[in-house]
């Protein structure tokens, strides 16, 4: 269908969709918080140029926020106050679960860690942009649009609830593989 003078008209040629920047073939765009140097030249040379780091004024809608939980999350409250309606991602030294069970409490939307692998990133990335949830790890998402995975896993305005003991141990055995015991 196409629009014309008079509303809507049929056609027999099929509608090309408009490319966006989020979809597969390009690299996802996403931001830093804060915008420090060293964090901008750790990410870079981590994973080089498979995301497009952006410092726009006015962020896309659901353009993550990568954000320096290196030492600690208090940053995640001080993003969501600059960034209230963007995802968040917490950037992690390492994958523990006591690191992103606190991740989560605070509001974030996905975890990587520094260990992981650039394809990880990306995917995180783009699993957030899509509005699903990013624990860390291959394959590990959560959506709380699937009636099974909504553990009510952190306290925020987009996710309600507490962190419960269920997801404490979802994580747990989640992420068991990449603690050193």
């Amino acid at each position: 269908m196409q629009h014309g003078e008079d509303g809507l008209k049929m056609t027999s040629e099929p509608a090309t969709p408009e490319q966006h920047a989020s979809f597969a073939g390009s690299r996802p765009i996403c931001r830093i918080f804060p915008l420090t140097e060293p964090l901008r030249a750790l990410i870079t040379d981590l994973l080089g140029n498979m995301l497009q780091l952006t410092t726009d004024d006015d962020p896309l809608p659901r353009e993550p926020v990568l954000v320096d939980c290196l030492r600690s999350h208090d940053e995640i409250s001080s993003a969501r106050s600059v960034y209230p309606e963007q995802p968040l991602i917490s950037v992690l030294p390492r994958h523990d679960p006591e690191l992103i069970i606190a991740a989560l409490a605070h509001g974030a939307a996905g975890v990587v860690a520094l260990t992981d692998e650039p394809a990880q990133w990306v995917a995180c990335v783009r699993v957030v942009m899509g509005g699903g949830r990013w624990l860390g790890g291959p394959g590990l998402e959560i959506s709380l649009e699937d009636g099974h995975a909504a553990y009510d896993v952190a306290s925020s305005d987009e996710f309600k609830g507490n962190v419960t003991m269920r997801t404490r141990l979802f994580v747990k055995q989640r992420v068991a593989d990449k603690i050193s015991s």
